[in-house]
């Protein structure tokens, strides 16, 4: 048995973009312990993710450190900034945020960024959607991570948008994409956010890795 994760999983969405209402650090420090937004916060010596991309791990770490207070502070009022009812998927996640145990953040690291660039920079270039290739980018990891997982994302280029709603994971069955980012196994992530040629304007690629 391989012993490492696949989830051929993406969520494809046109939902409208959640740039009305500011999401970076300033914003969620009126609500965050600055020590938490700190320690969930890519450094700025990490120069290989752009500032939506590190934002992107930011929320991700959020979600794990203190998920109660991420369904108060961050989403519920994404979903009433879209009239979002609560599905099963929505309550699911609330209930398993409101149930889950602090988490360790996730590490940006150089060589999955690496991997989530080759990768989110071939889908947008063809406008191609899924996991293609996900064995050659586990083989070119395998020497530093045992395990793997990756998200793929289409829709815009906003980064609450991407990690809540991977978080909600809405039609997805298994719940690959939020098992992903919740994972306690997987400790180390890269990002990359690129234009999409297709109905999609952009594709996110998130690859996780974990170490023994």
């Amino acid at each position: 048995m391989k012993r490492y994760l696949i989830f051929f999983l993406f969520l494809f969405t046109t939902s409208v973009s959640f740039s009305q209402q500011k999401n970076d650090k300033d914003n969620l420090a009126r609500s965050w312990p600055l020590e938490q937004l700190k320690v969930a916060s890519v450094g700025r010596d990490v120069v290989f993710m752009s500032p939506k991309e590190k934002d992107v791990v930011l929320l991700c770490n959020l979600a794990r450190m203190n998920g109660p207070f991420f369904v108060k502070s961050i989403l519920s009022p994404y979903m009433e900034s879209k009239n979002m009812k609560s599905n099963r998927y929505v309550k699911s996640l609330i209930k398993t945020l409101n149930q889950q145990n602090p988490l360790p953040v996730l590490k940006a690291d150089r060589l999955l960024s690496q991997l989530a660039f080759s990768h989110a920079k071939e889908s947008g270039e063809r406008g191609t959607t899924g996991h293609d290739g996900f064995d050659d980018r586990f083989r070119k990891a395998k020497n530093d991570f045992w395990k793997m997982a990756e998200n793929c994302y289409y829709g815009h280029n906003d980064a609450l948008e991407i990690a809540v709603e991977l978080l909600i994971d809405n039609g997805i069955t298994d719940l690959g994409h939020r098992n992903n980012m919740l994972n306690r196994d997987l400790g180390f992530i890269g990002v990359s956010i690129k234009p999409h040629h297709s109905v999609y304007e952009y594709n996110c690629v998130m690859e996780f890795g974990g170490k023994r």
